[in-house]
Order: structure tokens, then C-alpha cells, then sequence
């Protein structure tokens, strides 16, 4: 075995490889192909395009997801505690509803 050190130029533009899922690496950052692989796709329930679209109605998907979460946190699964709006307080109902200042102001 030789100890053959790679050829670098500095006359060469450096690129970077980005690899997710295992795929064979790309210069083009893909958001979506990184989330699928920090997030693998579960089953897809039949009701989740009644909410989540590019059209809901911000309210229906609110109330949606404070109903989700606390079906999710029963079950054990981990959802994450901090409020997303302003990262400062626990997200339950009260403070979602009237105690952060986010909801103050809509």
C-alpha cells in the first residue's frame, strides 16, 4: 500500500457532495430529500390533506394540531414542549390561547 497523498489545486473551484438516504452524493442541496432523511415517511393517514394544504384555514389547522399533539403526547410519543411562536413557554392551550405574546398580537 503506497501512502499517495491526493493531488489538491488550488486552481480548482472547491465543490461540496451532499449524500442523504444512502444515494450517491450531488452538488444540489435537496431540503426535502434532507427532512426524509431525518425524518423517515410514516404511513399516511387519509385524513391529513382535510388540513394540512396549501389552502387551510390557519384556524382549523391550529386547533387541529393542539388536538394532535395532546393525542400524541398520551400515547408517549416525544412532541417537543416549547412554544414554537415565541420559544419562551411550555405549548399548552393556555398559553397558545392567551398568555403568549404572539396570540396577543393576532
Amino acid at each position: 500500500m503506497s501512502d499517495a497523498q491526493p493531488v489538491l489545486s488550488s486552481e480548482v473551484d472547491d465543490t461540496y457532495i451532499w449524500v442523504t438516504n444512502g444515494q450517491n452524493g450531488s452538488e444540489t442541496l435537496s431540503t426535502c430529500e434532507t427532512w426524509k432523511t431525518l425524518f423517515p415517511c410514516t404511513l399516511e393517514v387519509f385524513w391529513h390533506k382535510m388540513i394540512w394544504f396549501s389552502g387551510r384555514i390557519p384556524k382549523h389547522a391550529f386547533i387541529s394540531w393542539v388536538a394532535a399533539r395532546d393525542r400524541l403526547i398520551r400515547r408517549g410519543l416525544l412532541v417537543p414542549s416549547t412554544c414554537v411562536m415565541c420559544a419562551g413557554h411550555n405549548e399548552d392551550r393556555q398559553h397558545l390561547c392567551f398568555d403568549c405574546a404572539f396570540s396577543s398580537q393576532v
